[in-house]
């Protein structure tokens, strides 16, 4: 019996993840379908490129010959929802998978006829970076009647917004292939991000500074799939919060930046997230959360909301990061945000303490709320 997997996704656009991914299955399997949506529902508020495009990127990727690139989904009417798919092709091949990365297992049990899924198909589970699933969650699936099969390999993490990202920064090639970048380069496309990047050189950030940004962005991509957040929010959140790294006291006031009086009396290693959010008003930011989430990325505070412990630990736990304890911070974060701050606060009075230097007193409020309530 041939095993024949499902692929499925916006692919706006086709990612190197995907490609990587698609390669990976074709190994693997028989046949591997690849399903765009024409709408998926967890996107039905975001503009996507047209279905032709996507085929047609999808199609100058030039996979090996047992991949078949499917319309099914984008000439249909409507939300693109997975079971209908596995209804079309369960009538041809009795053996079914369907690809998921473990990101999506959160939330497996919600989707559309969740128990013909569980019927009728095996999922096929990608470890993805920095998605750790516990093994009870797996069991609560499994008595639900979900069937698992394990891939032996780790899947590359990209999605849309990083691309996104990568086109902000200059590094398209990073997130797409060659023909790909290409056309998006050509038509201008997925630059909602480039009129805060742009800003960088007025405000002279450093180009450390500017890939240790990039870095922080793809991060709180990621954490904000896996706590379902609003990726935009933290995606400008990100782009903001380092934005005042090197512009002094003085050259505040020089440039007419409003700042209240904690700014004016923070530890000078602190100031840049004030400055930070004074920049990001000046320059049109109007979300509170998001500027919150840039005022306090650097101490923390009691009490934080969902985006400001996103940014928070974003800026820790970036992959340039490599100080000892950062891979429990990773983990605990990918459990709650709550518990990421726990290991990050931790961390972070243990070392000031050993260093035997002051704590800004926000830092040791943090502290106190999230490691000893």
């Amino acid at each position: 019996m041939e095993r024949v997997v499902i692929f499925g996704g916006s692919f706006d656009p086709p990612t190197n993840a995907h490609v990587a991914l698609i390669g990976e299955l074709s190994a693997r399997f028989d046949r591997v379908i690849v399903v765009p949506s024409r709408v998926s529902p967890f996107k039905t508020d975001v503009k996507a490129l047209d279905g032709k495009e996507r085929m047609e990127l999808l199609a100058s990727c030039r996979f090996p010959s047992n991949v078949e690139i499917s319309d099914c989904e984008i000439a249909s009417e409507g939300v693109s929802y997975t079971y209908l798919t596995v209804e079309k092709y369960k009538k041809i091949y009795p053996e079914l998978y369907f690809c998921v990365g473990t990101d999506m297992l959160y939330t497996l049990d919600k989707w559309k006829n969740a128990g013909y899924l569980a019927e009728n198909v095996i999922f096929y589970v990608v470890k993805r970076p920095f998605y750790d699933v516990s093994a009870e969650h797996i069991e609560r699936l499994e008595k639900f009647g979900f069937k698992f099969e394990s891939a032996p390999f780790v899947g590359e993490d990209g999605s849309s917004s990083e691309v996104k990202i990568a086109v902000a920064f200059d590094r398209v090639s990073d997130a797409v292939p060659a023909k790909i970048a290409e056309y998006i380069t050509e038509n201008s496309l997925y630059r909602a991000y480039c009129p805060i990047t742009a800003l960088y050189g007025k405000y002279g950030l450093k180009q450390t500074r500017i890939e240790h940004t990039y870095r922080v962005a793809k991060q709180a991509v990621v954490l904000a799939r896996i706590h379902s957040l609003d990726a935009d929010k933290a995606i400008r959140a990100a782009l903001w919060h380092d934005i005042g790294k090197y512009v002094s006291l003085e050259r505040a006031k020089q440039l007419g930046l409003s700042l209240d009086e904690a700014a004016q009396e923070c530890p000078e290693a602190v100031l840049h997230s004030f400055v930070g959010e004074a920049i990001a008003r000046r320059e049109g930011e109007k979300d509170e959360e998001v500027l919150g989430a840039v005022r306090n990325h650097t101490c923390g505070k009691r009490n934080m909301s969902p985006l400001e412990m996103l940014i928070y630990l974003a800026d820790m736990t970036e992959e340039g990061r490599a100080f000892e304890g950062v891979d429990e911070i990773r983990r605990a974060q990918s459990r709650s945000l709550e518990e990421g701050m726990r290991a990050a606060l931790e961390h972070t009075v243990s070392y000031l303490r050993g260093k035997d230097r002051n704590i800004y007193s926000p830092t040791l409020e943090a502290y106190d709320y999230y490691c000893k309530k």
